[in-house]
Order: structure tokens, then C-alpha cells, then sequence
């Protein structure tokens, strides 16, 4: 087993999340699910580690993704991916698959404004 146990376990919460959103299309669970997880991955890993990020980006997801958003869960989401984009692109590189991931979230999500 790699990293601390924390890491561990939240990258397995993220994995959950992950399906709920991919998977089973659950966003309103999944919402819940990350609002409660969000805090203890920036206690313990830290604002700008990459499960923190990715969790805040699945987070942006739920709030845009669903047939029935809100404007504002919309425009809510748009905000967020556009400060994830900004700070995964420094944290990780322009290159890297979270950067490349959170803009096409952001185009979805800027998509579905228009």
C-alpha cells in the first residue's frame, strides 16, 4: 500500500465518487457524498494536491451535469472549473490529464450556459 492512510481512504472516496457520477448518474448523492469529503482532503493532503483538485472538479460536475440543473449550480460550476483550470494548470502542467480533463468539463459547462 503507497501513501498514508488518509490518501488512501480518500482516494478511495474518490474512486466511489466517481462512479456515482460516471457510472450511476447520482449526482445529487454524489454531491453530498464530496461535500463532506472536500474538507477532510484539503485538512490532509492539502488545497492543491491532485485528489483534492479532482474531487473539487467532480464536485463543479455535479452541480452542471444534471438535466434539470439550475442556472446558478450552472454558473456556480463555470466559476470553479475556471479556478481549477487556473490552479491545476500551475500545479500539474498544461499537459497533464486533471488539466486536460477540468477544460472539457469547463466547455461542457460553459456549453450548457449557452
Amino acid at each position: 500500500m503507497c501513501g498514508n492512510s488518509a490518501e488512501v481512504t480518500l482516494t478511495a472516496a474518490g474512486n466511489l465518487a466517481a462512479s456515482l457520477i460516471g457510472d450511476h448518474q447520482l449526482f445529487d448523492e454524489a454531491k453530498l457524498f464530496l461535500l463532506k469529503r472536500l474538507p477532510e482532503a484539503k485538512r490532509a493532503l492539502g488545497k492543491n494536491h491532485e485528489l483534492t483538485l479532482r474531487m473539487q472538479r467532480m464536485y463543479a460536475q455535479c452541480l452542471y451535469r444534471p438535466d434539470d440543473a439550475s442556472l446558478d449550480d450552472v454558473t456556480a460550476a463555470v466559476a470553479m472549473l475556471e479556478d481549477l483550470e487556473r490552479r491545476i494548470a500551475r500545479t500539474l502542467g498544461n499537459g497533464h490529464p486533471q488539466t486536460k480533463g477540468t477544460q472539457y468539463f469547463l466547455k461542457m459547462a460553459r456549453a450548457k450556459l449557452a
